[in-house]
């Protein structure tokens, strides 16, 4: 029988190896190289974006951080890839936020909703629309653009139903209360939307401004106006929705932005970790440089504040989403 006196120092002798060994395994993290999904084709800002991340995570967490890219349904895809995968941190997704904040009102029949599935992590930044128009078609404000488009049939190109260009036109004809005649021209993704401008096929589009921004200076589109609260960095010379004067676009402001997510249920710990290397690369000088050639504005958030961000958001989509009845089968 083992003498009284030595259980006591028995019990703390193994409740501190289980601590250590506990400690152990948590301070092991990552054990081996993480996925990092992004639900849109590469080669994009998005894809870019992640690959700058994934370069500077896996220095910081001394491990491979693969990008993995599962384009499909408007992010969907990726975005279901990403929520089944088992929550322990070793397969994460870098997403535009309408996955979050726009899909789940407009794909009806698609069980999926990304609000239920994933946790966010924190925000990584935001990116602008600007409207523009092909050559010749006229209007060269966002007043004379309006007053036009009173008296013809505007075509107007976007990426895709329920696509930001497509939403931010909507969310455009709603503020400005104005018998606009615009027909919508979805296309398969941004590039054959901007050839349609270029090609004169179709009239106009809310476009994102860092493929804008070339053709803008070429004199090849005209650039009417940006969709945020302030002149884009990169097209200083195209005006805000606001400064038009028209009423309904005094607080115009409709960016859409990046953020990581993690599968629901991913632990604190390597969420907060996530957090921090996330912030470490907003932070990062070369990657500012590059994010910023790339139109995207960096956000620094705690996993709260994201989670509460994109929940804003999604309630004011929701409502433009409701009165423009976007809807995709």
């Amino acid at each position: 029988m083992l003498n009284p006196l030595f259980k006591r120092p028995l019990a703390c002798g193994l409740g501190a190896l289980t601590l250590c060994l506990g400690a152990s395994a948590q301070a092991a993290y990552p054990e081996r190289p993480i996925t990092l999904v992004v639900n849109f084709s590469a080669g994009g800002p998005l894809d870019m974006t992640a690959r700058m991340l994934s370069a500077l995570a896996s220095k910081e967490l001394h491990q491979s951080v693969i990008v993995e890219n599962k384009p499909g349904a408007s992010g969907t895809i990726g975005g279901e890839y990403a929520a089944r995968a088992k929550p322990d941190g070793y397969t994460l997704l870098l997403t535009v936020d309408t996955l979050v904040t726009v899909n789940p009102f407009v794909y009806k029949k698609n069980h999926f909703d990304a609000r239920k599935a994933l946790d966010p992590i924190g925000l990584c930044g935001t990116f602008n629309m600007a409207l523009v128009t092909r050559k010749g078609l006229g209007p060269t404000t966002l007043k004379q653009f309006v007053e036009y488009a009173g008296k013809h049939n505007v075509s107007y190109a976007s990426a895709g139903a329920a696509s930001p260009g497509h939403l931010t036109t909507e969310a455009f004809r709603l503020a400005v209360k104005s018998d606009m005649k615009m027909t919508h021209v979805p296309y398969k993704g941004n590039a054959p939307a901007v050839n349609s401008l270029l090609g004169g096929q179709v009239d106009s589009g809310f476009l994102s401004v860092s493929n804008m921004v070339p053709l803008i200076h070429a004199h090849k589109l005209v650039g009417v106006a940006v969709a945020s609260k302030t002149r884009d960095p990169l097209l200083p010379d195209v005006p805000t929705m606001a400064e038009s004067g028209l009423p309904g676009l005094e607080d115009f402001d409709m960016p859409f932005g990046f953020a990581l997510l993690a599968p629901k249920g991913t632990p604190k710990d390597i969420i907060t970790r996530w957090n921090g290397i996330l912030n470490n690369f907003l932070r990062d000088p070369s990657a500012l440089a590059k994010l910023k050639n790339l139109d995207i504005q960096p956000t620094i958030s705690t996993p709260e504040q994201a989670a509460q961000t994109l929940a804003a958001t999604a309630k004011k989509w929701e409502v433009v989403i409701e009165k423009a009845h976007v809807t995709v089968d």
